[in-house]
């Protein structure tokens, strides 16, 4: 952070923003064979654009009305994906769409916080996708162009596909899970005060309780609800847009864990030798089924979300190709593969509940894994805090 930063306007910051990030990535614009001057000011267009919808047309409450959004990642990634859509993937709408109607997240006219989480969920698998294909991969010289929202089974629409040159389609579904205790629980949390440290816990599957393995009340653990049945009607939503196929359609289903407590439990849902969802679940026409879960803090090629695995794949059957593409995409961290479940995963076959930590501390309110040391969660959130600390001043800073 710069202490002798001068207040500057929000047009100044921008371009400093737009450019800076394009020098320190300069596959951006490589990649296309384009100039870096080109480059940004296609995205410095088409941002100025995006600011002047949310300063018009977003409710006053919207999070992308404060100051520091014009420093956020999200605001670049978006500006250079919709250069990217229109002039290399012939496709205007999904990001006309995401900012005119998703992203304004309205509902009955009130600004609804968890319908913007779901809708960046969404944009966030896309981008991750996006890079994958761009950055990350030759994949990018077979892609012919992006359909938005094009029909899927029983009158349904995918998300997204992205069409290959040999009309391979890449066929994505996602669907976002509630799994914030303090949203599911809130009947049961707002009664209790509860402390940094205090321990919670859940039990897994259906017909069991913490009870049936803890002693949990004289203990002073307070239960949570499972996300067992969610995740498993929302696999069987995705299964149901992909009911017919055609032989060159790779079908690809994400459920993003937003709020999760932790990625393992989801592991228990899907592997346990009674209840686990690839036992009394036929996934259909699924090629890959991925878990993704945001990190704290990201680069902008999403790179952490890999190598931290906090995306994991379950692959049913694939062939050669199907698995060359999973590769490419980075969809490749498997806890299944081609139906066999990965040796390191054997031990979720048995869990059946977990516990976990309610952290309050630094400004951050949390839950996580019991397991986790508190040195690491301390480490994690002191740098979340000069993260924020930083664009907060930056904030200030702008006329």
């Amino acid at each position: 952070m710069n202490e002798e930063l001068n207040d500057i306007s929000r047009v100044d910051l921008l371009q400093i923003m737009i450019y800076t990030t394009l020098r320190q990535e300069p596959i951006l614009f490589l990649r296309f064979k384009i100039s870096i001057e080109e480059c940004y000011n296609e995205i410095l267009v088409n941002a100025q654009e995006i600011l002047n919808i949310i300063d018009k047309t977003y409710p006053i409450n919207h999070i992308f009305k404060t100051k520091k959004f014009v420093t956020d990642k999200f605001l670049f990634s978006f500006s250079y994906s919709k250069f990217i859509c229109k002039k290399y993937l012939n496709n205007t709408e999904m990001m006309d769409d995401y900012i005119n109607k998703k992203l304004k997240s309205m509902n009955k006219g009130v600004f609804n916080y968890k319908s913007l989480n779901e809708n960046l969920s969404e944009f966030s698998v896309f981008f991750y996708i996006f890079c994958g294909i761009y950055f990350k991969s030759e994949l990018y010289k077979i892609i012919d162009h992006l359909d938005y929202e094009p029909n899927g089974s029983n009158n349904k629409k995918y998300e997204y596909t992205f069409v290959l040159k040999d009309k391979t389609k890449l066929n994505f579904e996602v669907k976002t899970l509630d799994c914030d205790p303090f949203s599911k629980d809130a009947k049961i949390l707002k009664d209790i005060n509860l402390k940094d440290g205090d321990i919670l816990g859940k039990a897994y599957f259906p017909n069991s309780n913490l009870e049936d393995f803890i002693d949990y009340k004289t203990n002073g653990i307070v239960e949570i609800s499972s996300s067992y049945r969610q995740t498993n009607r929302n696999i069987r939503n995705i299964k149901k847009k992909f009911e017919t196929r055609n032989d060159k359609d790779i079908n690809i289903g994400v459920i993003v864990i937003n709020y999760g407590t932790s990625r393992e439990e989801f592991f228990s849902y899907l592997l346990n030798d009674e209840y686990g969802l690839i036992n009394v679940q036929d996934f259909g026409n699924i090629d890959n089924l991925v878990l993704f879960s945001m990190c704290g803090h990201t680069t902008l090629m999403m790179n952490e979300i890999y190598e931290n695995e906090h995306i994991f794949s379950v692959s049913i059957n694939t062939d050669r190709y199907k698995k060359d593409i999973f590769n490419s995409l980075r969809l490749d961290n498997y806890i299944i593969k081609d139906g066999k479940i990965e040796s390191r995963f054997y031990d979720f076959k048995t869990e059946k509940f977990s516990l976990y930590k309610y952290i309050m501390r630094n400004g951050f309110v949390t839950i996580q894994p019991y397991y986790i040391e508190d040195n690491i969660i301390n480490d994690e959130l002191s740098e979340l805090r000069d993260i924020y600390n930083d664009l907060n001043e930056i904030s200030k800073r702008i006329k």
